[in-house]
């Protein structure tokens, strides 16, 4: 037997080519051969426990598509095996993983539906037996292998079922054999578990299915090759029950999409390519519907079913599509059965608002699997985002596929290189070569790395060398692993990759890894470049304050040349989750970071008809922040009102803005707002959303907590509202007025004038309500207004509005707010109440940061109750005191307030605070 032969016959999960050798071997010596009649030439073809009969009738493949059901029902059977099942190996050859004293039986009081099932017994070694009988006839097709497995203290060994394809001479058709999942271990138990195994592409020649239940110990299964004294563990008590292995004939059926990669740009037409073909077509229906991502039916049509020998695609036109995540469900069904699905996703684009080839260099990818039948696909998908850097796993990636095939990297680079992006290297892990070989010892890249160069230079030099001044940057670690992090050898790792890629790169550029959590203080890596993780338990507002230990003022600190964040995968967030994802990746951009990475935003799985990568909603949100913000640079930040926030980015004269409102309820509230020129509002997944425009200018939009995109305003609009401001922004509880500055100031190139109008809370006065002003260009103005609170107000957050009317244009009124916090600037106070069985007890609190005693008259008052007063005397400087107030059988609270308050003795200030009550 050929090195290609037993290569062909390797197990999908793991089994070792030197145990399946013999596998091969004995399909060609032991399978019977079968006549005409399709028996076998040692006896009947019946077994009992068929649910199809005949799989050459076509009356019962129009009633049912099992073509055979194994539930070892068989009472006429007097061996102690299932008829027609066969030890692996038999008497032909011997193998010592599978002797011949391991047993197999049938199992009376245990089934997975109802007893009999076929019970494996190891006893130490592996087991395995085969079917060889009749009854598993085919036609040309494409057929499923379905069964239940159910592991009997399996803690080394594992259980598997496979299935092969078998010529009418009994010999075994090479390169056919596909193995289900391996069950057994602690995360199976003692639950049936149910295996699956797709036969589609049917070869020629092929006459039956062959099946081969499996009981294999851990030197069959394990992948890999053998580490240094390495020892194989085994069960010697272990087992396993197989039952209900059934062999399904089913339709072909696919479903594709016109445009590679699965997503449709903007104005351009495509097609659903639906295809169902079956020998019995006139007994079958099928229907493609199209949903959106909540599940509002899109369309639906009757697909056309044909014989299996004239199929052809079905091209089916959708109606227009706003930007969106589409799914498509192609059903077969047999009248009111289901008989098979394919499944889609693909996503719809919307307009791009950057020049076309222009890509965004602040913006990028870090791969995660670059499988080979799919590099095309991957490269259409990552082109429509029009990032500028992208990450390449060349050594353990993510594990979606560990790394890239060395024999797949040119075709990779020069793809990269017609898109004209920058590439980083990623070293995340071992080289797949070296990890199956040291699998058991757990060793890391550190490990690897700090011992003997002459263990992993070769699979560098294949890498690099051929590619080595195509790389922007090499970067040690993969983004988020905080083991490498912690590791203290990871400086000596970073020391021996430069030095072994600088034998072929005379200054090789090395990227080191961070995590956002980690205070960078005392600790400086011996690397040009620094990639920062986000932690997703870090939240959108607070990211700003973790990067700033790695920047300052938009420059990289600690000598670094460039600082790039990255955050973590969006591929499993729903419409709900993904505003707080986009959140991140925007602040991670206000924050200064040269770059910003999402790992890519897009899934790759495997079908019966092939791999299929699938946009998700993260790629939709991606792609409207790198095409909207792409290269942008940040400007302002704005309070529009208590709740909603904006950022802005600007390039040249025209300014984005960024609002969202993270209190807003789930379908969003309103919000009015001058926007100046900026019509066009985008939201999160590309589509335009509408908005009111008023007489004044302004606009009614809608906020949720998800982002959304104000395109084409002015420059200087975000920087001029942001100027208006009320310093200080704390007044003091008072019985007089106190004065504070409006601030304005004009970033426009050219003069403005207009008028402020100042819009207090109902009882409050402000002197003077009105100002006018007139500003040259970058000029800057301060007017003294006094503001009076009514005494009886409570502390908190007040609200006076700027009604800001521009004289230049009619059309520019502002609304700004000034939050003005209404409170004591060196006394902390607080209150709760509690319900002591009918009594109810308030309590007083307050710190001092003044730098003399004060003291204060304290009352509460309670509806319906008589004020109760206390007086606390020399409260002293960074003293806390509690006062305590009790108001006896007060019956029912609810929905009733308590007022707190104090008066400064020999002083003008005062204070209150409502709570709610119990």
């Amino acid at each position: 037997m050929t090195r290609q032969s037993l290569q062909q016959c390797r197990w999908a999960t793991g089994l070792r080519a030197a145990s399946i050798a013999f596998v091969c071997a004995l399909f060609a010596l032991t399978i019977p051969a079968f006549g005409d009649d399709g028996k076998s030439g040692s006896g009947s073809a019946t077994s009992g426990n068929s649910t199809s009969g005949n799989s050459n009738s076509a009356e019962s493949a129009n009633t049912s598509r099992i073509i055979h059901r194994f539930d070892f029902n068989e009472p006429h059977n007097f061996d102690s095996v299932p008829q027609y099942w066969v030890r692996f190996p038999d008497a032909v050859i011997g193998d010592p993983s599978f002797p011949r004293y391991t047993e197999a039986m049938f199992d009376m009081e245990t089934g997975h539906l109802a007893s009999p099932s076929f019970y494996l017994e190891s006893k130490g070694q592996s087991i395995g037996y085969r079917y060889v009988g009749p009854d598993t006839r085919i036609r040309p097709g494409t057929f499923r292998v379905r069964g239940w497995i159910k592991a009997d203290q399996l803690q080394f060994g594992r259980a598997a079922i496979s299935a092969y394809f078998i010529d009418w001479n009994g010999r075994y058709i090479g390169d056919t054999q596909k193995y289900s999942r391996l069950v057994g271990g602690p995360e199976d138990g003692s639950d049936w578990q149910k295996v699956e195994i797709e036969m589609k592409d049917v070869p020629a020649g092929a006459q039956f299915i062959g099946i081969t239940c499996w009981l294999v110990q851990q030197d069959v299964w394990r992948a890999g090759k053998e580490p240094h004294r390495h020892i194989d563990h085994m069960d010697i008590f272990g087992g396993a029950w197989f039952d209900d292995i059934e062999i399904i004939e089913e339709p072909f059926a696919e479903l594709k999409l016109s445009q590679r990669g699965n997503i449709v740009h903007a104005d351009e037409t495509f097609e659903i390519l639906a295809t169902v073909a079956d020998d019995f077509a006139d007994s079958l229906e099928a229907t493609l519907v199209v949903t959106d991502d909540v599940g509002n039916v899109q369309f639906n049509q009757p697909i056309p079913v044909r014989d299996f020998e004239q199929r052809q695609a079905t091209a089916v036109t959708l109606p227009d599509l706003l930007p969106g995540i589409y799914h498509a469900r192609l059903v077969v069904h047999c009248g009111s059965e289901e008989v098979i699905e394919r499944t889609l996703r693909f996503a719809q684009l919307g307009v791009s608002h950057h020049p076309p080839k222009q890509v965004s260099r602040r913006m990028g990818i870090a791969l995660g699997s670059l499988p080979d039948e799919e590099i095309e696909v991957v490269f259409a998908l990552f082109d429509a985002l029009d990032v500028g850097i992208v990450k390449v796993p060349l050594w353990g990636g993510l594990r979606l596929r560990s790394e890239i095939n060395p024999q797949a990297l040119p075709k990779t680079m020069n793809l990269l290189l017609r898109l004209q992006v920058e590439v980083v290297g990623l070293f995340g892990g071992l080289p797949d070569e070296l990890a199956q070989s040291q699998s058991e010892h757990n060793l890391t890249l550190i490990d690897i790395l700090t011992d003997d160069p002459r263990g992993w230079r070769q699979y560098l030099d294949e890498i690099v060398a051929p590619h080595a001044n195509v790389f922007r940057s090499w970067q040690l670690g993969a983004d988020g692993d905080l083991s490498m992090v912690d590791d203290p050898r990871y400086g000596a790792a970073v020391a021996a990759l430069r030095e072994g890629i600088h034998e072929m790169i005379a200054a090789p550029d090395l990227t080191g890894i961070q995590s956002a959590t980690v205070l960078p203080e005392g600790r400086h890596l011996d690397v040009e470049n620094l990639s920062v993780y986000l932690p997703d338990d870090i939240y959108p507002e607070h990211i700003a304050e973790h990067l700033s230990g790695f920047i300052e003022d938009g420059r990289p600190k600690n000598g670094y040349d460039l600082v790039w964040a990255s955050v973590e995968s969006g591929v499993n967030l729903d419409a709900q989750s993904i505003g707080t994802w986009a959140l991140r990746i925007l602040e991670a951009r206000w924050a200064g970071v040269d770059a910003v990475f999402a790992i890519q935003p897009w899934t790759t799985r495997q079908t019966p008809t092939g791999l299929v990568s699938e946009p998700t909603l993260a790629y939709l949100a991606y792609r409207t922040i790198a095409d909207i913000i792409g290269d942008k640079i940040p400007s302002q930040r704005l309070d529009l009102d208590l709740s909603a926030k904006a950022m802005t980015f600007v390039r040249g004269n025209e300014s984005v803005w960024v609002i969202w409102d993270p209190q807003a309820p789930p379908g969003g509230r309103p919000l009015t707002i001058q926007l100046g020129s900026g019509n066009e509002i985008v939201d999160l997944l590309g589509r335009r959303m509408t908005s009111t425009r008023l007489k004044d200018g302004r606009r009614e939009l809608t906020v949720s907590s998800a982002p959304i995109f104000v395109v084409g305003s002015q420059r200087w609009l975000p920087p001029f509202r942001a100027s208006v401001q009320l310093t200080p922004s704390i007044t003091d509880f008072a019985l007089d007025a106190r004065e504070h500055t409006l601030n304005v100031s004009n970033p426009n190139d050219v003069a403005m004038s207009g008028k402020i109008d100042l819009e207090a809370p109902e009882g409050w006065t402000v002197t003077p309500s009105r100002v006018q002003f007139s500003l040259y260009p970058n000029e800057q103005k301060q007017f003294t207004i006094a503001i009076r609170h009514p005494t009886s107000e409570s502390a908190g957050i007040k609200q006076i509005f700027a009604n800001v009317s521009l004289n230049s244009s009619g059309s520019y009124y502002l609304r700004v707010p000034l939050p003005i916090d209404l409170d004591l600037h060196d006394v902390d106070v607080w209150g709760y109440a509690v319900m002591e069985g009918n009594n109810l007890v308030v309590r007083h609190g307050m710190t001092s940061h003044a730098d003399v005693p004060i003291s204060f008259r304290a009352f509460a008052t309670f509806p319906g109750r008589s004020r109760q007063y206390r007086v606390i005397n020399e409260l002293l400087p960074g003293q806390t005191l509690a006062t305590e107030y009790t108001f006896s059988n007060v019956g029912s609270t609810a929905g009733k307030t308590i007022r707190l308050g104090l008066r400064e003795v020999n002083g003008p200030r005062i204070h209150n605070l409502q709570i709610d009550a119990p």
